[in-house]
């Protein structure tokens, strides 16, 4: 669990994902939040920002179409960004 004064996030999973990566966190503030999936190469594979209520949050990542491997998942507002090192496995 990673937390601070803005984003608590609770579960991000699976870690070894193949469909599905299932994003869980509780937001301090209503605020914009983004959500970005960045390869191994930097690259952005997918980005999204959703007006985020105060309190709990779901997001659910459809990963089917991307290449196996490494990617980092960055959960971020305006002050704070938090990662988690995920893999699409085929």
């Amino acid at each position: 669990m990673c937390q601070d004064k803005k984003v608590n996030t609770e579960k991000t999973y699976p870690n070894l994902v193949s469909n599905h990566l299932i994003c869980e966190f509780i937001a301090a503030n209503a605020e914009d939040i983004s959500i970005t999936l960045v390869n191994s190469l930097g690259e952005i594979a997918y980005k999204n920002v959703i007006s985020s209520h105060l309190g709990y949050e779901k997001h659910l990542i459809d990963v089917s179409s991307l290449s196996q491997g490494v990617y980092y998942l960055q959960i971020s507002t305006g002050e704070v960004k938090v990662s988690f090192k995920v893999e699409v496995n085929r």
